[in-house]
């Protein structure tokens, strides 16, 4: 660690023991990446399909390893350098994706179960419980700008063209305006929500927990079209093209024409399934809760290849040019050759993985209990 950065830790170790938590930035980059890259988390984009144009070379080494208090929860959202999650003991944290210092944390309610959102230099954060649902945080100047009380949720919001698209747990779907927090409209589904919605071409889609998808528009808030799908879904949609893909928890990829609602085909699993289906060019990767990672062929659905690891997969597959990366509850991180499902690299982690990889600044990036956050770099 350089003298200049021991010193600035030292100072913000000081100022957070003498007066509690604090969350600033005062560089922060307002508006850069925010249209093109509004939400990088374990979901890159609101379409929510997990294909990066980063990649990282195997064999990767540890970097850094940080241990900051308290577990992240299910994901992160980078902008430039910076490094932001949500923990479940309701505080955000900024880290240096560098070398994974602590660059500022703030308790901002009670449970954090999704990373946040961010827009310009405005940070968006959804609750599962506590005083609030849903608060718009300056990174900038470090002050709250507007919570919605109630409305709890585990979704990550949606926020374009000056609107904040939001749903709750109880299946409340709400239209915000970004900067002041005044409803514009909503719908109740009066149906349980357990994911967050994909946005593609002005279409916002919503998955109840029952398997109903409501496809919106956000402007006006009406319902253009609806399906049943009759089985429980936990996963979040993706978008991918002109098509949207729902894994149901019984197992079943459902294969959906975005405008219209027409479903198009299925395939069964016969595993469950919690994790979003991750949509390259030619391929669909479905990580199941068994272990296996399935390679299957767009157009026909028939499986390319099967890769067998240890321990459930933790979120979705993330796909780069020539790679499938993996993590597992049984403390393992996959490489996977995305031609032919072969293994290239197995890491051993510290811990059961609480979140699927990223890939930014050089670095993949992933959580595991009991509170450590991890980067691997190129081993070279």
């Amino acid at each position: 660690m350089s003298a200049r950065r021991l010193k600035y830790t030292i100072i913000l170790l000081i100022f957070l023991a003498g007066c509690g938590s604090s969350l600033r930035i005062s560089d922060f980059p307002a508006g850069k990446s925010a249209d093109k890259n509004p939400l990088m988390t374990s979901q890159l984009t609101y379409s929510r399909n997990t294909v990066s144009s980063q990649e990282l070379i195997p064999p990767l080494t540890e970097d850094w390893e940080e241990d900051y208090q308290s577990l992240p929860n299910n994901g992160f959202t980078a902008v430039n350098n910076w490094l932001f999650f949500g923990m479940k003991n309701g505080y955000l944290a900024a880290v240096d994706i560098d070398d994974g210092d602590l660059e500022g944390k703030k308790n901002l309610g009670d449970a954090c179960s999704v990373p946040p959102t961010i827009y310009n230099n405005i940070l968006y954060q959804a609750f599962e419980i506590g005083a609030y649902g849903l608060i718009a945080y300056d990174v900038s100047d470090g002050s709250s700008i507007w919570t919605i009380d109630g409305h709890f949720s585990r979704s990550s919001p949606v926020i374009v063209n000056e609107i904040a698209l939001f749903q709750s747990l109880r299946g409340e779907v709400i239209c915000f305006n970004y900067l002041t927090g005044e409803e514009i409209w909503i719908q109740s589904l009066n149906k349980d929500i357990r994911n967050s919605p994909a946005f593609k071409d002005n279409v916002l889609i919503t998955v109840t927990l029952d398997g109903t998808i409501y496809a919106f528009d956000p402007t006006s808030g009406n319902i253009t079209w609806e399906l049943n799908l009759n089985s429980p879904v936990f996963a979040d949609p993706v978008i991918d093209g002109e098509l949207l893909y729902v894994a149901s928890h019984a197992g079943t990829l459902f294969v959906i024409e975005l405008r219209s609602g027409q479903l198009l085909s299925n395939k069964e699993f016969n595993i469950e399934l919690f994790n979003s289906p991750t949509i390259d060019k030619n391929s669909i990767y479905i990580a199941s809760s068994n272990g296996t990672l399935i390679s299957i062929n767009k157009s026909s659905l028939e499986n390319n290849w099967i890769f067998s690891g240890e321990g459930p997969i933790f979120g979705s597959a993330l796909v780069t040019n020539s790679y499938v990366y993996i993590t597992t509850m049984a403390k393992k991180l996959y490489i996977i050759s995305k031609n032919d499902g072969q293994l290239i690299q197995k890491i051993e982690l510290v811990g059961r993985a609480r979140s699927a990889p990223i890939i930014n600044q050089g670095k993949l990036i992933l959580a595991c209990e009991s509170r450590q956050v991890i980067a691997y770099v190129e081993d070279r």
